[in-house]
């Protein structure tokens, strides 16, 4: 379950994409490949520049979830893209994989 609160306390210069751990999406896929896959979509390369922790979530839950997640995400975070994550509501990436593991694991399980 995503309800606990994830902060933006981790907040730095979010101007380049960095490494984000995706060891939380690894262990939603219980694949470490299938995480390294996943790790070229951070800092906006998703397809539609949507977050790279949301694309992989979506990657790995049936498609009769997605628009549950999106709107999961969406009220967490604040929204879905990764410029507007980064840029306005200085949303760290770290937070973003944790919300993104959370929902692939919580809806796998569905």
């Amino acid at each position: 379950d995503v309800d606990h609160e994830i902060g933006a306390d981790l907040v730095g210069d979010l101007t380049e994409a960095g490494k984000v751990p995706v060891a939380g999406i690894g262990r939603a896929a219980g694949d470490d490949e299938l995480a390294a896959k996943f790790r070229d979509c951070g800092g906006g390369r998703a397809p539609e520049g949507i977050c790279g922790a949301l694309h992989a979530a979506l990657a790995l839950t049936a498609p009769e979830h997605h628009d549950a997640i999106r709107q999961k995400f969406a009220a967490k975070a604040g929204a879905l893209h990764c410029r507007v994550l980064k840029q306005e509501l200085k949303f760290p990436c770290p937070a973003c994989v944790e919300l993104g593991s959370a929902l692939a694991e919580e809806f796998q399980q569905k």
